[in-house]
């Protein structure tokens, strides 16, 4: 069956799109309950957001950060692997949303929510520390832990970002 894209502008998905969609995943969800052929390593995270205590606004732009975030990782599914790479994007939402969440991302989670070997990973997180757009921060009570959280320019970028894109807002 071959479906169509929803129109440029327009609000709502096609049934057969989504219906679609959730057969394709249920098959890969099922397959990678069987090993999927892949190892632990090489499995795409995927993280649902958690109940917090933010406020209305902050909910939406988690629920529509850890959307897209699922949305990649079905992508990544769904495609050949090496088809599609983009790891400091994928850094920086899942450190928006966490930081939403109220979590600290230890640099190792960071690593893993790149989906892309740990030395690469490594290379992109020295990467967006050079632009200003994450900080690592030593954990005060364990000395070997390194967290990295969004600087408060990148957390208003991909504020920005998720507005335009889901909103339809001007990104400022």
């Amino acid at each position: 069956m071959r479906l169509r894209p929803p129109l440029a502008g327009s609000e709502h998905v096609p049934l057969e799109l989504l219906a679609a969609t959730a057969q394709m995943l249920a098959d890969r969800l099922a397959a990678a309950a069987q090993g999927g052929g892949r190892s632990p390593a090489e499995r795409p995270r995927l993280q649902l957001a958690h109940a917090n205590d933010s406020g209305p606004a902050d909910d939406s732009l988690l629920r529509r950060a850890r959307c897209y975030l699922r949305a990649r990782r079905l992508r990544g599914l769904l495609f050949p692997e090496n088809v599609f790479a983009d790891p400091a994007w994928d850094m920086l939402l899942d450190l928006f949303a966490c930081k939403l969440e109220g979590n600290r991302v230890c640099i190792s989670d960071a690593c893993m929510a790149a989906s892309v070997p740990t030395t690469t990973a490594l290379r992109w997180v020295n990467r967006l520390e050079q632009l200003g757009l994450v900080e690592r921060l030593s954990d005060p009570e364990d000395s070997r832990r390194v967290y990295v959280e969004l600087t408060e320019t990148a957390t208003g970028r991909v504020e920005s970002w998720l507005k335009a894109t889901f909103d339809g807002e001007a990104a400022a």
